[in-house]
């Protein structure tokens, strides 16, 4: 009985130890925990601590690499080059730093002292990313912060990122943060130079094209369903639920961006650049209990700029206030002037939507209204006005005229399926209104009712239904379209009815307008009339006529159009008649919709052109394979009367092809319309060529050309220039990617000309190669130039080649001009032996050369240098080498020079120096009309109409100061062996004199002196008491100062000295008498003439000598007036003076009808005697005159010279 009390006594006592014992083990367990979290916490608080966690989880975390880690995030612990890679992302990182005040957990909040990144690198491939199911709950995550959060220092320099093709720079972010609970405020952020590259389009429209026909290909019946577009027009265009749930509140205090640049990438090019937005700023908003306040917000850019401000409430109606300012640049690219629009939005968007637009620049408008975006259909009332509408936006100062309509009013109302159109305006003071009711019924798409578009007495009539079961009317009756479009005159009057399912419509064209003007445009007849179904197939006919048709130079006079048939057979037929392009043909064809192909023939076809009728010999049959972009043409020939153009065999036309071609005939005739007519160009070329090209390699090309003979044939003056060529061939080829042209040419009886030019990598670097051959050229081709007492002989060979490329071209070899032997009247001397060598060594050249005259012997050296062809230099020195060197100047001078010249050139200056002595010279210049006088290079005869005169200003020459000129170059004349013998003026010539460059361009400077001369006036031969020409500048207007005197041994009084002084210009000089001791100019007059004064002189014929005297000195002066008057009534020449002596002086007037037709008439002064004389000249030397006066007389004269 004990025993069993003691057990569960002794039990009792047991329970107790075993409890106590395991409070105690888990005591000793949360100490330990307790201690660990301790020991650790304590360990993160230290940088060892810090730096191991990291180290850890690097350690841990596979796809985490962390370089360098140092610091503490008391003071700032940093990360270097560390790196997160998993499928479809790679994260790198070149330096991260991140600083926490501890303090502040104190007051139970988080905060951040500093989060600095610096260039981090993130690269997503989404293809290569996770797949995650999509969450379709919708659910509004709840945002609410445990503790307060502080971030005062968030920044990111130099972030990359990339998506895909998409590609995000930014150079700097900076920011912070500041949370409780609900509410986040976000600090002062800031950010700079953003650079974002959107990938290129993925698909080609070529592609697209393939792609869609393939689509429908597959679907080709498949209907559009407009019934689900009535169905979803027919739903509100924009659902919002009852509130927006916002699960927090967010204060923007300041956010600026500046510099943000868009760009498309673009494969094979650079990026397209498609705005550029300097900065982006939002101030003072804030995002609280769903009500959105927008205080400030703007974006510039190079697009324009936009300003907004507003507010909007995100539950229930969605009530909103908005106010948008936005202005647009010029944008001359598109002829859009600077604009600028002002927009308001008001009411609810769940309610109705209140619209108010102003704008101004491009277009001048307001507009009011309203829309039910919520509403079923979206019902809309818009009303619009404006004072005018210009078009084009920007007036081009080439044209006249812009569209411009003044007055507009525009109202629509109704919905987006059911809709009435008010138009009213004004267009060149014709009223301009279109009225109207479209409306959306189950029979049709759209039904409209009683459209009516009017302007002036013009009108367009438009009723019915477009559909499934289309039956639609369009009546026009437009008298008078004037002012409509700009430049636009004409008259329209016709029907277009459509019937049948609008996407396989039947059309019924019926149309014609008359006197159609648009700017070079004009049209007085043209007629359409045809009809055309598209159910199954396509079908119909149609017709067109046309009469009187011009366009600048092309003029149709009439033309007939005939299309009829089916796309699985039809045929087109053309006839037309005008000029300088006309042309008839037949086309007859077949299109198979199943394989995309294309059949026809082409055939009498009689094609005009400015160089001929074109006809073809064969039918050309084609084959267009839609599929392939690929065209298959039959071979064929085309005869002109100076072309036979044969395509020999069958060729293809698309990305690649091959066309071979012969030219049977060629007639150089073709071109004569296009020639100078002073130039004529005649042979038959022969020409075979084949042209190919590829999709991926250059185009390759082959041409050979031959002729049997080529005539050329140029006019200069009465004379003609012939060059024939026999035979002539020439061959071309452009073959992987290197132009190769060969050249012979066989000049008649005269020499050859071979050349070759290869030019490697053409669309590269264009390296030369080749040569120029050049055998036994006699240059007496230039004998049809000159006379037959005048010839030229002389050969010229070349052996040259090419090399270097066409922008540093190298010529190596030698031209050689030889056996010269001239005699020509134009060249002051003959050339009895002559040669000329120039030698050619990559960019330079040297020139060495003689001339010898039956005088004298003249030297030429030189050479030239184009390393670099913008800066080449040329240097020609020409000496005689210290011996005379006879020059022979007809009817005019000989002389002998010794003379040192050297001439220099740049693309900036032309160099002339030297020294030219004149040791002999004959100068005897025939009598010139007294009024001859060069006109200035300024002057301009302003005669005829304004067109006239500019086309003659257009024809001036054009000064070019591209290159200056700098002269030095020193002319002197011997004493006593230069003379000059020259209108009445004999004397011998000394001095010296400059040609160099002065303010007025190229001149002389010097002194010339005249001395042991006379001159003849008034019938006596004066001496030459003193004499000088003054050189200052221009050579044509020297300074003049002679004295010439009655030689005093023919004075009765040796005390008299009478006589005249020349002053003044060379083109108007004075003449004046003068005497010693003076006298009275009668008296001075006297002395000159008879050697006595008057007192002396009683006889009638003195005194009729003396007043002779007196008019002709009279009338010299007034020569230039005189010569002006002939020129304005056409006579060249014209001049007044006096011929004979005594009482036989005459006044005579002559002057040139044409260069070779001369009238002289005089008449006396003292005696009734008048004599009429005309002379023509028939030759260069030979004359016809006759004579009338008191003898009748027929001369024919001929002038003679004589060395």
């Amino acid at each position: 009985m004990n025993d069993i009390t003691e057990l569960p006594q002794t039990e009792e006592t047991e329970r107790p130890i075993k409890t106590k014992s395991r409070w105690r083990w888990l005591g000793y367990f949360f100490l330990v925990l307790v201690s660990i979290f301790i020991i650790v916490m304590g360990l993160l608080t230290t940088s060892f601590g810090q730096r191991q966690a990291i180290l850890l989880a690097n350690r841990l975390v596979d796809q985490l690499s962390i370089s360098e880690v140092s610091g503490n995030l008391q003071d700032g612990l940093i990360l270097k080059n560390s790196q997160f890679k998993m499928d479809g992302v790679n994260v790198k990182l070149k330096e991260a730093n991140l600083k926490l005040d501890f303090n502040c957990v104190l007051d139970s909040k988080v905060c951040v002292d500093r989060i600095q990144l610096q260039d981090p690198t993130i690269l997503i491939d989404t293809a290569k990313l996770p797949k995650s199911k999509a969450d379709h709950t919708n659910k509004v995550i709840k945002f609410n912060l445990p503790i307060p959060i502080s971030a005062q220092q968030l920044s990111v320099h130099n972030l990359h990122l990339k998506i895909d093709e998409t590609e995000l720079d930014v150079q700097s972010f900076t920011s912070g943060i500041q949370g409780k609970g609900k509410d986040l405020t976000l600090q002062p952020t800031n950010i700079q130079n953003i650079s974002l590259l959107l990938p290129p389009q993925a698909v080609k429209s070529e592609q697209k094209f393939a792609k869609n026909e393939k689509n429908m290909t597959a679907s080709n019946k498949k209907k559009f369903d407009i019934a689900a577009l009535k169905d979803r027009l027919a739903q509100p265009l924009l659902t919002l639920p009852n509130e927006i749930a916002i699960p927090l509140n967010l204060a923007i205090l300041q956010f600026n961006v500046k510099n943000i640049e868009i760009k498309q990438a673009i494969k094979d090019h650079a990026p397209k650049s498609l705005i550029n937005i300097h900065s982006v700023a939002i101030k003072k908003s804030q995002l609280k209990d769903q009500q959105l306040d927008l205080t400030t917000f703007s974006v510039t850019s190079d697009k324009g700029n936009i300003d907004a401000q507003g507010k909007i409430i995100l539950k229930e109606s969605y009530p909103l206030d908005w106010k948008i300012n936005a202005d647009t640049p010029l944008f001359e690219e598109l002829k859009l002037p600077a604009s600028q629009a002002e927009i308001t939005l008001s009411g609810a968007l769940k309610e109705k939507t209140v619209l108010k637009l102003t704008t101004q620049g491009a277009l001048t408008s307001k507009l009011k209204g309203h829309i039910q975006l919520s509403k079923p259909k979206a019902p809309f009332k818009l009303h619009l006005t404006s004072p005018k509408i210009l078009y084009p936006f920007i007036k081009d100062k080439q044209k006249s005229e812009q569209f411009n309509a003044q007055n507009i009013m525009f109202n629509l109302d109704g919905n987006l399926l059911n809709y009435n159109i008010d138009l009213v305006a004004k267009l060149l003071d014709q009223p301009l209104s279109l009225t109207g009711k479209l409306a959306s019924t189950d029979k049709a798409w759209i039904d409209v009712q009683n459209t009516l578009f009017l302007y002036g007495k013009n009108e367009i009539k438009m009723h019915g239904l477009i559909g499934e079961n289309s039956d639609f009317h369009t009546n026009i009756s437009a008298p008078d379209l004037t002012g409509l479009v700009p430049h636009l005159n004409a008259t329209l009057n016709g029907t277009l009815n459509l019937k049948g399912n609008v996407t396989q419509p039947n059309i019924d064209l019926d149309l014609i307008a008359k006197n159609v003007n648009y700017k070079n445009l004009t049209l007085r007849y043209l007629t359409t009339k045809g009809h055309i179904s598209s159910d199954e197939q396509i079908k119909g006919h149609l017709k067109a006529k046309l009469d009187k048709f011009n366009y600048n130079d092309i003029k149709i006079n009439d033309a007939d159009l005939n299309i009829t048939g089916t796309e699985k057979e039809h045929h087109l037929t053309l006839i037309s008649n005008g000029s300088p392009v006309a042309g008839n043909l037949q086309i007859s064809g077949k299109f198979d919709r199943l394989l995309q192909q294309w059949r026809g023939t082409i055939q009498n076809v009689n094609v005009q052109s400015p160089v001929g009728v074109f006809k073809n010999q064969q039918d050309v049959k084609i084959t267009y394979l839609h599929k392939l972009n690929q065209a298959e043409i039959s071979a064929h020939c085309w005869q002109n009367k100076n072309i036979d153009l044969c395509f020999p065999h069958q060729f293809s036309v698309g990305k690649a092809g091959s066309v071979p071609f012969n030219i049977t005939k060629l007639n150089l005739d073709i071109i004569k319309p296009y020639l100078d007519k002073k130039t004529q160009l005649n042979g038959i070329i022969e020409v075979v060529g084949n042209a190919q090209w590829f999709k991926n390699k250059p185009p390759q090309i082959e041409v050979e050309a031959k002729s049997e003979l080529i005539g050329i044939n140029h006019k200069i003056d009465y004379r003609h220039f012939p060059i024939t060529v026999m035979p002539l061939k020439l061959s071309a080829k452009l073959l992987d990617n290197n132009l190769k042209v060969n050249t012979v040419a066989q000049i008649k009886n005269n020499g050859i000309l071979t050349s070759e030019l290869t030019i490697q990598d053409i669309t590269g670097q264009r390296y030369l190669d080749g040569f120029l051959n050049i055998d036994d050229i006699d240059i007496k081709l230039l004998k049809p130039l000159l006379s037959k007492s005048e010839h030229v002989k002389g050969k010229i060979n070349a052996n040259l080649t090419f090399a270097g490329t066409t922008t540093s071209p190298l010529l190596n070899g030698e031209l050689n001009l030889s056996q010269l032997n001239v005699r020509a009247y134009t060249l002051p001397f003959d050339v009895t032996e002559g040669y000329l060598k120039m030698l050619f060594k990559g960019t330079h050249s040297t020139l060495d050369g003689g001339i010898k005259s039956p005088n004298g012997q003249l030297s030429l050296t030189g050479d030239a240098d184009w390393t670099d062809l913008a800066n080449w230099k040329t240097r020609v020195h020409a000496s005689t080498e210290s011996e005379n060197f006879r020059l022979n100047i007809p009817n005019m001078a000989k002389l002998d020079v010794v003379t040192e010249i050297e001439v220099s050139a740049t693309p900036q200056k032309l160099t002339l120096n030297g020294d030219i002595f004149i040791p002999w010279a004959r100068v005897e210049i025939e009598a010139l009309p007294e009024n001859t006088i060069s006109v200035s290079s300024d002057e301009v005869i302003m005669d005829g109409s304004m067109r006239n005169k500019n086309e003659l200003l257009k024809k001036l020459p054009q000064k070019d100061n591209s290159m200056a000129i700098e002269a030095n170059v020193n002319i002197r004349l011997a004493e006593d062996e230069v003379k000059l013998n020259a209108y009445g003026l004999k004397t011998d010539l000394n001095g010296t004199i400059k040609v160099s460059q002065g303010e007025k361009g190229l001149g002389l400077y010097g002194q010339i002196f005249l001395d042991k001369g006379t001159y003849n006036s008034f019938g006596q031969n004066l001496v030459i008491r003193k004499g000088s020409i003054i050189f200052a500048g221009i050579p044509s207007q020297p300074s003049l100062n002679i004295e010439a005197i009655r030689n005093p041994e023919a004075i009765e009084d040796n005390n008299v000295t009478a006589g005249v002084k020349i002053t003044g210009v060379a083109d108007a000089p004075q003449v004046t008498v003068f005497s010693e001791p003076a006298m009275s100019k009668a008296n001075a007059l006297s002395y000159i003439l008879t050697g006595r004064g008057l007192e002396n002189s009683s006889e009638a014929g003195s005194q009729n000598s003396i007043a002779a005297a007196a008019i002709g000195l009279g009338l010299s002066q007034s020569s230039k007036l005189v010569g002006n008057i002939g020129n304005t009534f056409g006579i060249h020449d014209l001049h007044v003076t006096t011929a004979g002596i005594g009482d036989n002086t005459k006044v005579v007037v002559s002057g040139s009808l044409t260069p070779k037709f001369k009238v002289k008439y005089g008449t006396g002064i003292f005696a009734a005697l008048s004599e009429l004389t005309l002379r023509y000249r028939l030759a260069p030397q030979l004359y016809l005159q006759w004579v009338s006066s008191v003898n009748q007389t027929v001369d024919l004269m001929y002038k003679f010279e004589f060395d």
